[in-house]
């Protein structure tokens, strides 16, 4: 099939404009063949046609995709800024679990001491 269709005598350049001239490069096919070649060019079209769909479509999806991977890039960021802002909640909560303890050591120490001081005044 690309040797006809590359051929001089399948193109518009080779066919004879003058009916007078002798040499006019007509070249005859058998039936067989002429609707081999007809199917070919039918097929061909149909395949260009598809070829340019296929590339609409795949613009719309490397769209998509561009969308896509910004899109992921935002949720990354965001993700990393509330990854932070966990870190330093827990530091908060770690500081003030220990403030907890802390005044309840002093808590338990001044309920001792008021006990001891309430029993002392109690026995004198």
């Amino acid at each position: 099939m690309i040797v006809l269709c590359s051929s001089k005598s399948f193109s518009q350049t080779a066919t004879a404009t003058n009916s007078l001239v002798v040499d006019d490069s007509l070249v005859c096919f058998p039936q067989r063949y002429l609707t081999f070649i007809m199917e070919d060019l039918k097929k061909g079209d149909e395949n260009q046609r598809k070829v340019g769909e296929l590339t609409k479509s795949m613009v719309v999806k490397d769209n998509d995709l561009t969308k896509l991977k910004s899109q992921i890039s935002d949720y990354s960021t965001r993700n990393e800024e509330l990854s932070d802002l966990l870190d330093v909640k827990e530091k908060n909560i770690q500081s003030l679990n220990i403030k907890i303890k802390k005044n309840r050591k002093q808590r338990n120490i001044l309920i001792g001491v008021s006990f001891l001081t309430t029993t002392l005044l109690l026995i004198k």
